[in-house]
């Protein structure tokens, strides 16, 4: 079983947690809208899905609209943040995760492919 599905819209990546303020940090409202947009997508593509509580191997390819820096890893943790609790439990399932990124101002976003991890061998 593979699930495989494209959210349209530019990436936007999630810094590490900003701590201050009286409410304990601060959340980027353009993250949060994007990890929405995540979750709402995911939703659409694979109606009446049941949550995934397996380890799972996650491919994340993006399609960013300018050559601006932006680090992968920080791209992944809003997508993953946006999937937690619609398609799996925890992103600490994630036991695989393979990313990439390429310039396309024509299809910006992300592809998602989510499988269950292969079998780990004992005694590596």
């Amino acid at each position: 079983m593979q699930i495989e599905f494209f959210v349209p819209g530019e990436p936007t990546p999630k810094q590490s947690f900003r701590a201050g303020g009286k409410n304990g940090g601060y959340a980027d409202p353009r993250v949060k809208a994007w990890q929405d947009t995540v979750g709402w997508q995911a939703k659409e593509s694979n109606p009446g899905f049941s949550l995934l509580d397996v380890t799972l191997h996650v491919d994340l390819d993006f399609f960013l609209g300018n050559k601006r820096r932006v680090d992968l890893d920080n791209l992944s943790k809003g997508v993953l943040d946006g999937l937690k609790g619609v398609l799996f439990v925890d992103d600490s399932q994630v036991v695989e995760l393979h990313l990439r990124k390429f310039i396309d101002a024509r299809n910006c976003g992300v592809r998602i492919k989510i499988k269950p991890a292969k079998a780990e061998k004992e005694g590596r």
